[in-house]
């Protein structure tokens, strides 16, 4: 399995919950936020075999590929919470249209 599918079906498999957490570890990088992000990843095994073997290639920059793991991680977050987002919001227009029909014909 190539890295990005990867990490689109890694990311595609956390909750509401779990999504937000990382989305909002990425967006804040403070303190101690990047140790959390890797941690939290380290509980899935194929993630966690994935990263540590960044860097593992003779030649390799271990630190440089690592961060760029975590990178296309953050973007594939970014990405699944925009497709939530935009998946609640038609969901949310639905349910208006269809109160509003209701009430229409109610008043009928």
């Amino acid at each position: 399995m190539r890295n990005d599918s990867l990490v689109k079906e890694y990311v595609r498999t956390l909750n509401d919950d779990e999504l937000g957490y990382l989305l909002s570890r990425f967006t804040h990088r403070i303190a101690g936020d990047l140790a959390d992000i890797a941690q939290f990843l380290s509980h899935d095994r194929d993630m966690d075999r994935w990263l540590s073997t960044a860097g593992s290639k003779p030649n390799a920059n271990g630190s440089a590929e690592f961060f760029a793991a975590i990178d296309s991680i953050e973007e594939a977050v970014r990405k699944e919470d925009a497709l939530r987002e935009a998946a609640h919001q038609k969901e949310m227009a639905a349910r208006e249209a269809y109160n509003a029909k209701q009430k229409e014909l109610a008043v009928a």
